[in-house]
């Protein structure tokens, strides 16, 4: 960008929304075609915080031009089809302003759930690698998550912990969340219980009186080790 000063050393000392707003009106200025940002994975780990999203939809939001056109454009793909829920607040998913498409590739989650697979082994020292894989793969598949998507299931570790019968009833499960601030009503929770089975992390059931009930299908083990998970910030 020619006139511009973004090489003076000034700039990296600004914000990252005050970034993201000085290139959008840049573009916006100097830009005479729009510059497309394609994105695999929007919701992945690396740009899950807020302040990530907030920046990019300010990014195309700022090179608006006079003639109502924008010189940054964001092409980008989910993992998760809910993500609208919990990523973007009201505002923010108003500037984006998404065109939503459908492009499905019915993958299954091979990498996210091989480690989870438990299988009966006569041997010590493969049992041993085979408990060691499987908290490497708690971590992996949680951190793959939504941070608020971590925490509602953490919420359900530790009322799966508490229960005689490793099961919670949905209804339980709503009113713990609501406690802590999480996602709690039905949709989101809904929404949320699919990701989940589709990581399968959870089991959906139906006890004699109609009630569901749900469990994460796993050793007391690996319930704990999604209840003592920690997102690396680093």
């Amino acid at each position: 960008f020619g006139g511009s000063n973004l090489g003076d050393g000034t700039f990296e000392s600004y914000s990252l929304k005050k970034q993201s707003t000085l290139l959008g009106n840049l573009f916006a200025m100097e830009r005479s075609l729009p510059l497309f940002i394609l994105i695999n994975n929007i919701d992945g780990l690396g740009l899950q915080s807020h302040l990530a999203q907030e920046a990019l939809a300010n990014l195309k939001t700022c090179s608006k031009r006079s003639n109502g056109s924008f010189m940054i454009r964001i092409v980008a793909t989910v993992d998760n089809v809910n993500s609208a829920l919990t990523l973007w607040s009201p505002l923010v998913e108003h500037d984006f302003n998404w065109a939503w498409r459908k492009v499905s590739t019915y993958e299954q989650y091979f990498e996210d759930i091989k480690c989870w697979q438990e299988k009966e082994n006569p041997t010590k020292t493969k049992k041993s690698v085979r408990v060691r894989s499987s908290c490497v793969a708690v971590d992996k598949v949680l951190a793959a998550l939504a941070p608020r998507h971590a925490h509602v299931l953490q919420v359900l570790a530790k009322l799966q912990l508490k229960s005689s019968s490793s099961e919670v009833t949905i209804s339980e499960w709503k009113d713990a969340c609501k406690k802590k601030m999480l996602p709690y009503n039905d949709q989101q929770i809904r929404a949320l219980m699919n990701e989940y089975i589709d990581h399968m992390l959870i089991r959906l059931t139906i006890d004699d009186e109609g009630y569901e009930r749900v469990t994460i299908p796993h050793s007391r083990k690996q319930v704990k080790e999604i209840l003592k998970f920690k997102r690396n910030t680093s």
